[in-house]
C-alpha cells in the first residue's frame, strides 16, 4: 500500500520555464474579497525573501478590463513579484497592502506573468 500527497489544487497546473511565460482568464466577474494564488517555482529561491537572482522562479500579475487593458494601478510594472512557494499568496502591486474592491462586481481578466514556476491556482477568499 502507499500513500501519495498532493498540495491543495496541485494536481494540474501550468509551467513556465526560464523565458516568461503568460496566462491569461477568460473574463469573470470578480465577487470580492481577497486573490489568492496557489503556485511552486521551480527556481533556486523557494524558502527565500531576498537576494533573488534572474534564474530564480517568480509570479506577477496584471489585472485586465474584459477587452485586455490594463486596469490602472494593477500592471505587470507594478506588480510585487512573488518569490516563495504558497498555497495561498495574496498578490500586492506597488508595495501597497492588497485593494481589489475597486472591481467588486466587474467583469475582468487576470494576466500571470510566470517564470521557472508552475501555476496551479487562484481564487477569491469571497467565495471560499
Amino acid at each position: 500500500m502507499g500513500l501519495a500527497h498532493l498540495r491543495p489544487d496541485g494536481f494540474v497546473s501550468v509551467r513556465a520555464g526560464r523565458r516568461e511565460g503568460y496566462l491569461t482568464t477568460k473574463p469573470f466577474r470578480w465577487p470580492g474579497g481577497m486573490l489568492q494564488v496557489n503556485y511552486r517555482l521551480l527556481g533556486g529561491n523557494q524558502w527565500r525573501y531576498t537576494d533573488v537572482s534572474a534564474s530564480d522562479g517568480w509570479v506577477g500579475l496584471e489585472l485586465l478590463a474584459v477587452a485586455g487593458d490594463v486596469i490602472p494601478g494593477y500592471s505587470r510594472n507594478e506588480s510585487d513579484p512573488l518569490y516563495h512557494d504558497a498555497l495561498a499568496a495574496e498578490p500586492t502591486w506597488s508595495g501597497k497592502p492588497q485593494d481589489l474592491d475597486p472591481i467588486i462586481g466587474k467583469t475582468v481578466r487576470l494576466r500571470f506573468c510566470i517564470g521557472s514556476a508552475e501555476l496551479y491556482s487562484f481564487r477569491s477568499t469571497a467565495t471560499g
